[in-house]
Formats: C-alpha cells, sequence, structure tokens
C-alpha cells in the first residue's frame, strides 16, 4: 500500500542576512546552482586535462625533431650532393657527345686559314667561335674571310676587329663564327 500526503504544507520561511525567504525556493536555487557550479567545473577540467595531454605531445614532437636534427641536416647536404652530381653528369654527358663535333670544328677553322695567315687565339662559344690571329697583309685578312665564308659548318662570320700593326708589318684580325646548329634556331 502507498501512502500520499496531499494536503498542502507550510511554507518555512528562513531568514538570512536580514532577508527572509521561503525554504523551498531556497533548496530549489541551491540546486541550480549546485549543478551550474559542477557543469562548469567538469568543462574546466576537461580542458584542463586536454591543454596538458597538448601540451606533452608538443614537447614529445619537439623531442623528436631535435633527436633527428644531425639526419635532417645530412640529408640536406645529401640532396645538396646529389645536385652538383646531377649537373655534372648532365655537363658530362653533352661534353662527351659535343666533344667530336667541337673537335671537328677546330679543324674545320684551322685549314681554312691561309698560308699567309694564323690563328692567335680560338674561343668557343654557345653559338660558335671567336677567333683572333695575325696576317701579313690585309689582303690575307681577307683571303681568311672568303676562305671561312666558303666554310659549310659555319652559318655566319662576322669581322669584329682589324689593326694593323707598323712595327711588326701585320695586320691583328678578330673574326665572330656562328655555326650551323646556332644560326638555324
Amino acid at each position: 500500500m502507498i501512502r500520499a500526503n496531499l494536503l498542502p504544507r507550510q511554507s518555512t520561511t528562513v531568514t538570512v542576512f536580514g532577508v527572509g525567504m521561503d525554504l523551498e525556493v531556497l533548496r530549489r536555487t541551491l540546486s541550480v546552482v549546485v549543478t551550474i557550479v559542477t557543469f562548469v567545473t567538469c568543462t574546466v577540467a576537461i580542458q584542463f586535462f586536454r591543454v596538458h595531454r597538448l601540451v606533452d605531445e608538443a614537447v614529445f614532437v619537439e623531442s623528436l625533431l631535435a633527436a633527428n636534427e644531425v639526419p635532417r641536416r645530412s640529408l640536406s647536404e645529401l640532396e645538396m650532393q646529389v645536385t652538383v652530381l646531377r649537373h655534372i653528369e648532365r655537363a658530362g654527358r653533352i661534353a662527351r657527345h659535343s666533344g667530336n663535333d667541337a673537335a671537328s670544328g677546330f679543324a674545320v677553322i684551322g685549314n681554312s686559314i691561309p698560308p699567309s695567315a694564323w690563328l692567335d687565339g680560338i674561343v668557343r662559344e654557345p653559338d660558335g667561335y671567336v677567333i683572333s690571329g695575325t696576317a701579313r697583309t690585309i689582303v690575307a685578312v681577307g683571303d681568311t674571310f672568303d676562305s671561312l665564308s666558303r666554310t659549310q659548318r659555319l652559318a655566319h662570320i662576322s669581322l669584329v676587329n682589324v689593326v694593323r700593326d707598323a712595327q711588326r708589318k701585320t695586320v691583328h684580325f678578330t673574326i665572330r663564327l656562328s655555326t650551323a646548329a646556332a644560326g638555324a634556331r
């Protein structure tokens, strides 16, 4: 059997600091305040543990980075060395394939020089050659120019400089030669 008291209760009033309050309202207010304080305390505790865990993870990751500093530097140096070696290998491949062309180019130029002129220097440039030489007369410089212009491997020939040396009775000349491959570009 269940008994229930359905009769109204008398409200009890409590006076705190000179303020009178109904005991039932005070009880409800305190339960709401306790619930809010409990919720805020739990939220703060969860955030505190999250921050603490993140700080621990950050310290762990920083220690891993510090421990791997030497291998990372070593890897960076190896990458630089690989880049340099690839550049050297590429330059070697180009030189290996162009060696015969360069030698035959020098031979063509040398064979085109008439007996009355001689070469003082030859410089290979990406687009051809620059030759400097000496001739006995200005006519020999012209013969050299004509002989070089008849060469099929040279696309363009230009006279850069001609200087007469009165003391030695010679003529110094500089000629720029463009190879057929450079002229075709």
